[in-house]
C-alpha cells in the first residue's frame, strides 16, 4: 500500500510499499526523468463507491490531494499542482504526474471506502519525543463508525508502509514476522479505539507510525496482505 517517490538530480524513481487487501498499487519501480509524465495506477475490488489519493509529505503526515465518490467525478484538494487522478470505471482511480519534479517527492497512498467519509481515524499525538528506554504510546480513534479491526503500520525511510500488527476488538492483536507485543503491545478495548505503545524506546524506534481501520459491514476476510522487500 503505498507510492514513495525519490527524486535525484535529473531522475525520479516512484516505487510502490505495500499492497493492502483488496486495494492494490502499481507499478512497483518506475524510473523517469525530471519532467516526464508517469501515472500511479489504483484498483479496488471492494465494490466501494468512493476512492482517495493521499500524499504524504517527508516529515509531516498524510494530506488528500484527490477523492472521488461517483463515476468521472473527481474532486481537487491540497497539492494538485503538477498532477490530476480519473475515475471513469468504478474499480480504477489513477493518478497521473504530468511532469515529475523534486518537489514532488512524497509517499503517495491510495484507499477506497463505502461509508462516503474521507477521514475515518484519528491519530494522536502527531509528533512524539522520548528519552532512550522510556515508552510512547499511540491512540488511533475511529470516527463515525465502528470496526472489529484496526491496522498498524511503520514507515521506514526512502520505504513504503509496512503493517506491524492487526489489532482485534476485545482480544489479543495479530503481529506480523518480526513484531511482538513485548516490544509493541497494542490493545482494542472497544469498536472505535486502538493504542500501540513502544516499550523501551532506542533510536531504532525514530520511524513514522500509521493506522487504519475498516468498517464492520465487510462480509468476508479483507485483512491486509503483507507483501515483503
Amino acid at each position: 500500500m503505498g507510492n514513495q517517490v525519490i527524486c535525484c538530480r535529473a531522475l525520479c524513481l516512484f516505487g510502490a510499499g505495500t499492497v493492502a487487501g483488496g486495494v492494490t498499487q502499481t507499478p512497483k519501480y518506475l524510473l523517469k526523468k525530471e519532467g516526464g509524465a508517469l501515472t500511479l495506477e489504483c484498483e479496488q475490488d471492494f465494490d466501494y463507491d468512493s476512492m482517495y489519493w493521499y500524499r504524504q509529505d517527508p516529515g509531516l503526515g498524510l494530506r488528500r490531494i484527490f477523492f472521488s465518490r461517483v463515476v468521472n467525478n473527481v474532486q481537487k484538494e491540497d497539492i494538485v499542482k503538477g498532477s490530476s487522478a480519473s475515475s471513469e470505471k468504478k474499480p480504477f482511480f489513477p493518478l497521473t504526474v504530468t511532469s515529475a519534479q523534486k518537489n514532488q517527492t512524497a509517499l503517495y497512498l491510495c484507499a477506497a471506502t463505502g461509508s462516503g467519509l474521507g477521514a475515518l481515524v484519528s491519530q494522536q499525538p502527531r509528533r512524539a519525543v522520548s528519552k532512550s528506554g522510556a515508552s510512547v504510546t499511540i491512540e488511533c480513534r475511529a470516527l463515525d463508525f465502528q470496526t472489529s479491526s484496526m491496522f498498524w503500520y511503520r514507515q521506514f525511510p526512502k520505504r513504503g508502509l509496512v503493517l506491524m500488527a492487526t489489532s482485534n476488538a476485545g482480544s489479543d492483536a495479530t503481529y506480523e514476522q518480526g513484531y511482538n507485543k513485548e516490544k509493541i503491545p497494542i490493545s482494542q478495548p472497544d469498536r472505535t479505539f486502538s493504542s500501540l505503545t513502544v516499550t523501551r524506546v532506542d533510536p531504532a524506534d525514530s520511524s513514522l507510525y500509521f493506522c487504519g481501520a475498516r468498517d464492520t459491514a465487510l462480509g468476508r476476510d479483507q485483512r491486509p496482505r503483507q507483501e515483503s522487500w
